[in-house]
């Protein structure tokens, strides 16, 4: 996008966010609410790799180890 255009869109968006208040609102309050679900769920993640990685820790999960099998 060249120059002129995006100057363009951003008067456009300062305009349409200025009239549109309530609308801005909604969308950035539906957007830190998914932000917040996928951050929790990174997280989740994180902490059962980290249990896995553990000694010992695949029992926590109900994983059995096959030793010597691959």
């Amino acid at each position: 996008m060249n120059e002129e255009a995006r100057k363009l869109r951003n008067e456009y968006m300062r305009k349409w966010r200025k009239k549109n208040k309530d609308k801005v609102k909604i969308i950035q309050e539906r957007y830190w609410e998914r932000r917040a679900k996928i951050n929790k769920e990174i997280a989740k993640e994180v902490s059962i790799k980290n249990i896995s990685m553990e000694p010992g820790g695949t029992e926590n999960l109900g994983f059995k180890e096959v030793q010597g099998k691959c």
